[in-house]
């Protein structure tokens, strides 16, 4: 838990440093390479652990060494292609398993820090949220998922920048990692013109996501019980609402709530109706997630342009606002060290030991 604690009081320096950027801009910069460069060598020389999945991946990671053919071992494992094949490609210059660690952490960091700094008006704030939020400590044991979401980043910015073209192939380049971020694809469909109004009217995506959710009980209830109550009843679960996912999306609808203010003061902002839908999204699979687990992993797209959105309208904010989002991050810090107390197989990560 220091280490967590050490993250969390750069993280903190850095966002209050960067608030007057101009005074010290050298303090800044050095916090924040301080920052990643640490975060980064968490992720990259862990031990095998660290991270509920981390054990199986390096098994598979091992496994992949042992084959000639890339068409046997797809053939030989339930895995994406696009994982398969980096894992086939790293296994042929090192069988150590640090080796993968350090290309994924190269895609991972790559990705995350050129769409939040592109996208974040403060370019160096970020990464407060960035840690609280589940999005880093995710990256630790939901490997190819977390892959997935990174390369998930440039289909955003493709999209936002109407490079549709260029949005599908990194969508389906995303896809080959984890079939999961395929359900990005949800913003293409979102922006033909027949959905525009869903931009506009958060209500309606409030609906659909309530349509959807009675429609998926009502599946559930056909299902044969083994499996209905692998997600529901089952440790898996630990009950129809559990405690990680409602607090989940009690806090996102909090945040969007307290961030939610009149279009005409921010609209200076070129993609705030952007990155208003992805937050929408992440509420929406995270309100899902409350019936059906696995939506969670999806709601995971779209938790950091939710981040982004947070950070950006936060200077459009009242008062009272900037309070409530301040206070909601609080209690989303505050949780995160209680989980990691009191519920530490949740994650796996602490105690954390290097290889």
């Amino acid at each position: 838990m220091i280490i967590h604690f050490i993250l969390l009081l750069l993280a903190l320096a850095l966002f209050i440093f960067s608030l007057d950027k101009k005074n010290f801009k050298i303090t800044t910069f050095v916090l924040f390479c301080l920052f990643i460069v640490l975060s980064f060598i968490l992720v990259s020389f862990r031990s095998e652990t660290v991270g509920n999945d981390t054990a199986g991946y390096v098994q598979f990671f091992h496994t992949s060494g042992y084959y000639d053919s890339l068409h046997a071992l797809l053939n030989d494992t339930r895995f994406e292609p696009g994982y398969v094949l980096l894992n086939y490609i790293v296994s042929r210059l090192s069988d150590d398993y640090t080796m993968f660690f350090l290309t994924y952490s190269l895609i991972n960091f790559f990705c995350t820090v050129y769409f939040f700094r592109k996208y974040c008006f403060n370019k160096n704030a970020w990464p407060i949220l960035w840690l609280i939020w589940p999005t880093f400590y995710w990256s630790f044991s939901a490997v190819r998922a977390s892959i997935a979401v990174c390369l998930t980043y440039m289909f955003f910015d493709a999209f936002l920048q109407n490079r549709i073209k260029k949005a599908i192939i990194w969508l389906l380049i995303a896809g080959s990692f984890h079939v999961s971020a395929l359900v990005s694809g949800i913003c293409l469909i979102v922006k033909l013109p027949v959905f525009s109004k869903i931009k506009k009217y958060p209500f309606l995506v409030a609906v659909g996501f309530l349509c959807i959710g009675v429609g998926l009980g009502q599946l559930m209830s056909l299902l044969p019980s083994y499996y209905s109550n692998y997600y529901t009843d089952s440790a898996y679960a630990e009950g129809g609402m559990r405690i990680a996912s409602l607090m989940d999306f009690l806090m996102l609808s909090f945040c969007y709530i307290t961030t939610r203010t009149n279009p005409d003061r921010i609209k200076s902002w070129e993609y705030v109706s952007d990155f208003n839908l992805f937050f929408l999204l992440a509420i929406g699979f995270s309100f899902l997630g409350l019936l059906f687990n696995p939506f969670n992993r999806i709601e995971m797209f779209f938790v950091p342009p939710a981040i982004i959105y947070m950070m950006n309208s936060y200077r459009y904010l009242s008062q009272i606002k900037k309070i409530g989002l301040i206070l909601g991050s609080c209690v989303v810090c505050l949780y995160q060290i209680v989980a990691f107390l009191i519920r530490p197989e949740w994650l796996g990560i602490f105690p954390y030991t290097f290889k």
